[in-house]
């Protein structure tokens, strides 16, 4: 038979243990180089495929929500480092008038990506800008054709870029990324972007 004693000290060994191991994945997180983090919300983001944008309405203090499909990042130009995000959108659409650029200078949008199975999330703050026809046919992707049947000549395209300068992850189940059960505030680790172009980790 098993003591009470025995079981009490087996139940601080495992105790132990657990706190041991959160202790570590926290610290591993931590550790995790800034390049390995960029990775990660890259493959977060292409597993999500669709995302939600958010922007200004110019007619109201309203903030517009919708769901939009960006290319995936693993075929972007400048997706290592997260430079740009790119979606496609009708020339006369609610969210088109949004972003175009104005007297007040580029639009501020935030777009978020939910990766379900992973719990996880990737959250971008930045400005939006249109691109030129060249970038516009470059950059097209072929995902589109359905909604835009003469690929970049479909009168109604138009390529929107956005170039990120705030970035919240977490990914609980797929990359073990969870900043906010450390803090008391919750926020989720958070990159910046410097005058130099290059992530910083916000502390």
């Amino acid at each position: 038979l098993v003591s009470n004693s025995d079981l009490l000290m087996v139940s601080r060994m495992l105790l132990t243990v657990v706190a041991v191991m959160g202790a570590s994945q926290a610290m591993s997180m931590r550790e995790k180089p800034i390049p390995t983090l960029l990775r990660e919300m890259r493959s977060t983001m292409d597993i999500a495929q669709v995302a939600s944008l958010s922007t200004f309405s110019k007619k109201s203090p309203d903030i517009n929500s919708r769901i939009v499909w960006p290319k995936p990042m693993n075929v972007t130009s400048g997706s290592d480092k997260l430079e740009r995000v790119y979606f496609a959108t009708n020339k006369y659409s609610r969210k088109y008038a949004e972003m175009a650029s104005n007297s007040e200078g580029l639009a501020r949008v935030n777009m978020i990506y939910y990766d379900t199975e992973g719990m996880g999330y990737v959250a971008l703050r930045g400005t939006a800008l249109e691109c030129d026809p060249e970038e516009a046919t470059k950059e097209f992707w072929s995902g589109w054709i359905n909604v835009y049947p003469e690929g970049p000549s479909t009168s109604f395209y138009a390529l929107l870029r956005i170039v990120p300068d705030h970035i919240e992850f977490a990914s609980y189940d797929r990359f073990h990324v969870d900043e906010g059960s450390n803090r008391t505030d919750w926020r989720a680790l958070t990159l910046l972007r410097n005058e130099t172009g290059n992530w910083t980790l916000l502390t």
